[in-house]
C-alpha cells in the first residue's frame, strides 16, 4: 500500500493586533520571517505541496507567495473569522490530509512535522490546537461545524476525539522545545527569538533549508 500524501498548510489569518504587524511577515532576529521559517520546516518534513491560508484580516497573498507554493484565502467575513476557517479552506484546496500549523509557533522542528505527518487519522500536539494532521475524511465534519457557527479548532477535538503526540516520542524529536514557543507580542516574539539562536548555537542549527 502506498504511503497517503501528506500537505502542509500555514495558519496565517487573524488581525495580528497585539503585534501591530502580521504575524507571518516578522522578522525572527535572523532575517527570517516566520512564514518563511515555517514553509522551510514543512519541505525539510517532505511535506508537499506548502501553502499558507490567511484570512479577511491577514497578510495578503502578494506579502505571502514567495515563501509558499500556493496561497489561499478562507472564506471568513468581518464578523466570521476563526482557525477552523483556514482548515476548511485547506482541506478543500488541497483534496489530501494536511499538517497544518500556526504561524506564531515558527520554530518548529521538521522532525515534529514529520511525526505528525506519519500517523493515520487525526493528530494533534499536546497543548495546541492549531498544530495538527487533518485527514481529508474530516472536511464533512469542519464544513457542518462551520455551519452551526463554530470557529475554533477545539469544536472540532471535542467531535473527533484525535489521537495526541505522546510526550516522549515529542521530546526526543524536540528536546528543546521549540514546538511549544509562541508570541503575540513583540516581548514574545524577542523571546522566541533569543531561545531559538541558544538553540541553534548549542545543537548547531534546526535541520531546516530556507526557501
Amino acid at each position: 500500500m502506498s504511503q497517503e500524501l501528506v500537505a502542509g498548510a500555514i495558519l496565517c489569518g487573524g488581525a495580528s493586533s497585539r503585534m501591530g504587524q502580521p504575524k507571518a511577515l516578522t522578522d525572527l532576529g535572523d532575517g527570517t520571517l516566520a512564514v518563511q521559517r515555517l514553509a522551510g520546516a514543512m519541505r525539510a518534513a517532505r511535506l508537499s505541496p506548502v501553502i499558507a491560508v490567511t484570512g479577511l484580516l491577514g497578510p495578503s497573498a502578494q506579502d505571502l507567495m514567495p515563501h509558499v507554493d500556493r496561497v489561499i484565502q478562507d472564506a471568513g467575513t468581518a464578523g466570521q473569522t476563526g482557525p477552523l476557517l483556514g482548515m476548511a479552506a485547506g482541506l478543500a484546496a488541497l483534496d489530501t490530509a494536511v499538517v497544518f500549523w500556526p504561524v506564531d509557533t515558527p520554530l518548529v522542528p521538521p522532525a515534529v512535522l514529520a511525526l505528525l505527518a506519519a500517523g493515520q487519522g487525526a493528530w494533534v500536539m499536546p497543548g495546541n490546537p492549531l498544530a495538527a494532521r487533518v485527514p481529508l475524511a474530516l472536511l464533512p465534519q469542519v464544513t457542518a461545524l462551520l455551519a452551526t457557527g463554530q470557529r475554533g479548532a477545539r469544536a472540532l477535538w471535542r467531535a473527533v476525539r484525535p489521537k495526541t503526540l505522546r510526550q516522549g516520542a515529542l521530546w526526543s524529536q524536540d528536546p528543546g522545545g521549540l514546538a511549544r514557543l509562541s508570541f503575540n507580542t513583540p516581548d514574545e516574539l524577542a523571546q522566541v527569538a533569543a531561545r531559538g539562536a541558544k538553540w541553534v548555537m548549542l545543537e548547531g542549527g534546526f535541520g531546516t533549508s530556507h526557501p
